[in-house]
């Protein structure tokens, strides 16, 4: 089978900024399949992240229905999750069941045309997110919990005034407990329009980011919302509309919630996937 390698502009809206990237693609009989940038998400927060728990074991910890092996029959550990990845998430399904599923990262909206801003929406910002169309129908009823073992970040912030082209500094951040941080998330399901009612769904999702805490604040001014357990069955409620309720739920994680680790800056390539991502490093 033939595959082409093609450059093609992307305008990638993350977290409520517009960074502008050049993506490489492989297009096989014509048809672009799109693939994550090597580092375009470097300096938009959580842009990366690890995902090493067995769906078996996330199932047990947020106490959801059996998963579906169909979904999930080959599970390899992931140290370096990328945008348009298919992602583990917690949801409620239309009877009030809880349950863990895989959605694609990056939400498509159930209006969108096409599923080709998969990558555009990985990001929602907590103050606008009743407000904004991508994400407004999805923050009123389709919540999801996306959980992660840790998540990079790169320093933003810095003391003193650094060249311009020095290079990023990663740090890969966990719950200091050493649970798998439950990270608030919306979804959507759309399907091609023009094929009709036996298209199949595509389900995507997004992560929900507030204002950094003091843990985060010398790093980056901007965190994912973190959930505790005591809140999840209010998130995660499809029938919960309470804006000032769920709004409560979206602030920074409380101080000691989550530590940070210095890595290797590796991880900026999405061509590296492995323990050596998150071995802590001297900086």
């Amino acid at each position: 089978m033939l595959v082409l390698d093609v450059l093609v502009l992307v305008v990638l809206v993350l977290d409520g900024l517009i960074l502008v990237v050049l993506v490489l693609v492989g297009t096989t009989t014509g048809v672009l399949v799109p693939q994550a940038t090597q580092s375009s998400t470097v300096a938009i927060v959580c842009g990366r992240f690890t995902s090493l728990t067995p769906p078996h074991e996330l199932a047990a910890i947020f106490a959801t229905a059996e998963p579906s092996q169909s979904l999930f029959d080959e599970f390899r550990p992931n140290y370096n999750v990328a945008p348009t990845t298919r992602v583990a998430a917690v949801a409620n399904d239309s009877e009030g069941h809880r349950r863990l599923g895989r959605f694609q990262w990056g939400l498509v909206p159930h209006w969108s045309k096409d599923p080709n801003g998969s990558a555009h929406l990985i990001n929602a910002r907590s103050e606008t997110v009743f407000d904004k169309p991508s994400f407004r129908s999805s923050a009123s009823s389709r919540r999801c919990i996306v959980p992660m073992d840790g998540f990079y970040e790169w320093r933003t912030v810095y003391d003193t005034p650094r060249p311009a082209k020095s290079p990023k500094e990663p740090v890969y951040v966990t719950r200091s407990d050493g649970q798998p941080l439950a990270v608030a998330g919306l979804w959507a399901s759309w399907r091609d329009p023009a094929a009709g009612e036996d298209a199949a769904w595509l389900h995507t999702c997004c992560i929900v980011t507030t204002a950094a805490n003091d843990t985060m604040e010398p790093i980056h001014d901007r965190m994912p919302v973190i959930l505790e357990p005591d809140d999840w069955s209010t998130w995660l409620d499809v029938d919960h509309s309470d804006r000032d309720e769920l709004n409560a739920l979206m602030t920074p994680a409380e101080m000691g919630v989550v530590r940070v680790i210095d890595v290797a800056p590796i991880v900026n390539s999405i061509r590296n996937n492995g323990p050596e991502l998150i071995a802590p490093i001297a900086r």
